[in-house]
C-alpha cells in the first residue's frame, strides 16, 4: 500500500471493481448515447430536474427499472448496464439484492403479453438465458436471491400473467441457469407464511419443485456421509 500525503499520513485509494463501475458507469452510458434522454423517459434533458418524473426526482427503484428495461429493449451491452446500475447502487447506498429485486422484474416486464403459457415461458426463458450474466452480478448471495424471488411474485400475479402460473417454471429455469441456489428457493417457500397469502399461494404452486430440490439436498448429504 502506497503511503502519500504530508508526513506520510495518507494512503493511495484504489477503488474496488464495483466502485470502478460506479465511477465509470455514467460516462460510459453517455458516450454510448444510452443515457442521453435521462432515466425517466423520452425527452428528459436532466434526470435531476424537479419537473421530471411527475414533479420530483426519480427514486432508486424508478432509476434502476428504467435503466434495465431500456437497456434490454435497446440491446445495450451488459457491462454498460451493470456499470450504470452500480452507479445508482452506490449513489443511493443500496445492496446487490435491492438491485436484483428490481432488474429481474424489469427484465420480465419487456415480455409481450400473451394468453399462452407456453409462449410466455419460452419468452421468459430466452430472457433468462440472454441476461444471465447481468443477473449474476447482483443476485449473488442466498439472501440476494430470496429477495429476487419475492420480487418475481409481484410480476407473476399481475392481471395479464396470473392465469398462466409462471412462478414455478421461472424459478426452475433460473435454478438451471445457476442464478438461484436450491437453498434460496427452499427458504423462500418455507418463509411464505411469514409474508402474506400471496406468498403462500405461490409457494404452493412451486411445491413439486421445492420437494425435488429438498430430495436433491438429501441425496447430496447421503453421498457426503458415504465418503
Amino acid at each position: 500500500e502506497k503511503v502519500v500525503g504530508k508526513g506520510g499520513k495518507g494512503r493511495l485509494w484504489k477503488p474496488a471493481d464495483d466502485e470502478k463501475q460506479a465511477l465509470l458507469g455514467k460516462l460510459v452510458m453517455k458516450e454510448t448515447g444510452f443515457d442521453e434522454e435521462g432515466v425517466c423517459g423520452e425527452g428528459s434533458e436532466d434526470d435531476t430536474d424537479d419537473e421530471n418524473c411527475g414533479g420530483g426526482k426519480p427514486t432508486f427503484e424508478e432509476e434502476v427499472y428504467d435503466i434495465v428495461r431500456r437497456g434490454i429493449m435497446e440491446e445495450v451491452k451488459i457491462d454498460n448496464i451493470c456499470m450504470e446500475v452500480n452507479g445508482r447502487k452506490f449513489a443511493h447506498d443500496r445492496s446487490f439484492g435491492d438491485c436484483a429485486a428490481i432488474l429481474v422484474p424489469a427484465m420480465f416486464g419487456t415480455l409481450p403479453v400473451t394468453k399462452s403459457r407456453k409462449v410466455a415461458f419460452e419468452g421468459a426463458n430466452k430472457l433468462i438465458e440472454a441476461w444471465t450474466p447481468l443477473i449474476k452480478k447482483f443476485a449473488r448471495s442466498v439472501a440476494d436471491q430470496k429477495q429476487t424471488i419475492v420480487s418475481i411474485e409481484d410480476f407473476v400475479i399481475k392481471e395479464e400473467w396470473k392465469a398462466l402460473k409462471l412462478m414455478a417454471p421461472i424459478l426452475k429455469s433460473m435454478y438451471d441457469a445457476d442464478l438461484l441456489e436450491d437453498t434460496a428457493i427452499i427458504n423462500w417457500a418455507g418463509e411464505a407464511e411469514d409474508r402474506d397469502a400471496q406468498g403462500v399461494a405461490l409457494a404452493a404452486e412451486c411445491k413439486a419443485l421445492v420437494e425435488y430440490l429438498e430430495e436433491e439436498d438429501e441425496d447430496d448429504d447421503e453421498d457426503d456421509d458415504d465418503e
